[in-house]
Protein backbone atom coordinates (compact mmCIF):
# COMPACT_ATOMS: atom_id res chain seq x y z
CA UNK A 1 0.00 0.00 0.00
CA UNK A 2 1.92 3.75 -1.26
CA UNK A 3 1.42 5.63 1.45
CA UNK A 4 0.93 9.37 0.11
CA UNK A 5 3.44 10.59 2.43
CA UNK A 6 5.89 8.34 0.71
CA UNK A 7 4.38 9.92 -2.80
CA UNK A 8 4.89 13.51 -1.55
CA UNK A 9 8.71 12.81 -0.38
CA UNK A 10 9.66 11.17 -3.74
CA UNK A 11 8.20 14.27 -6.09
CA UNK A 12 10.01 16.38 -3.36
CA UNK A 13 12.81 14.31 -4.02
CA UNK A 14 12.37 14.43 -8.26
CA UNK A 15 12.26 18.29 -8.04
CA UNK A 16 15.16 18.50 -5.76
CA UNK A 17 17.11 16.19 -8.29
CA UNK A 18 16.07 18.73 -10.66
CA UNK A 19 17.04 21.45 -9.38
CA UNK A 20 19.95 20.72 -8.42
CA UNK A 21 20.77 19.42 -12.04
CA UNK A 22 19.73 22.47 -13.52
CA UNK A 23 21.35 24.70 -11.38
CA UNK A 24 25.20 22.29 -11.96
CA UNK A 25 24.41 22.75 -15.73
CA UNK A 26 23.27 26.68 -15.42
CA UNK A 27 26.88 27.00 -13.87
CA UNK A 28 28.91 24.77 -15.76
CA UNK A 29 27.61 26.89 -18.63
CA UNK A 30 28.41 30.14 -16.98
CA UNK A 31 32.42 28.86 -15.78
CA UNK A 32 32.53 28.12 -19.32
CA UNK A 33 32.06 31.19 -20.74
CA UNK A 34 33.89 33.00 -18.01
CA UNK A 35 36.86 30.80 -19.29
CA UNK A 36 36.74 31.85 -22.73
Amino acid sequence: MESPTNALLAVIALFVIAFWAAAGLFFAVLGVMVWI
